[in-house]
């Protein structure tokens, strides 16, 4: 696989706001060529440059770690905010939960 191989379908399909990369390159046994490693980033931005001449600086901040940032912040507010909540056991049907604070 080449980083030069058209738009990805992902691209398309997504608002920009919708999309963020990660850098886990262990354990995996094929790499895109150009992008072998987290030094490539460059590369890959200027693909979805080439491929997206249009592109604003605000999706590309959104795509290198902006949107995930967003995301994780919105849980963190969502989680703060159901930490006195007890778990329901009305959605374990037949089982039981003993609550631990």
């Amino acid at each position: 696989m080449s980083l030069d191989g058209g738009t990805p379908p992902l691209f398309r399909k997504l608002s920009s706001r919708h999309v963020g990369i990660g850098s886990d390159f262990d354990g995996i046994d094929a790499k895109c060529e150009g992008l072998e490693d987290t030094s490539m980033y460059p590369n890959l931005i200027a693909a979805v440059l080439r491929m997206a001449p249009r592109t604003r600086d605000e999706e590309i901040a959104g795509l290198l770690g902006e949107n995930v940032l967003r995301v994780w912040e919105k849980a963190e507010k969502v989680g703060d905010s159901l930490k006195s909540d007890r778990p329901s056991e009305d959605l374990w049907d037949g089982r039981t939960m003993k609550y631990q604070p």
